[in-house]
């Protein structure tokens, strides 16, 4: 069992460009959510 399941969620993480932005993306993408980064700055890995 998932602690946070978020299977079928979307969700929008601002400042994804890097940072806690880009970890907070991947963590919630780890949990099953659809996810897209906005950032005014192309970066991140």
């Amino acid at each position: 069992m998932n602690l946070f399941d978020l299977y079928g969620r979307v969700v929008i993480v601002t400042g994804g460009g890097g940072g806690i932005g880009l970890e907070m993306g991947r963590g919630l993408e780890g949990a099953d959510a659809l996810v897209t980064n906005a950032s005014r700055f192309q970066r991140g890995g």
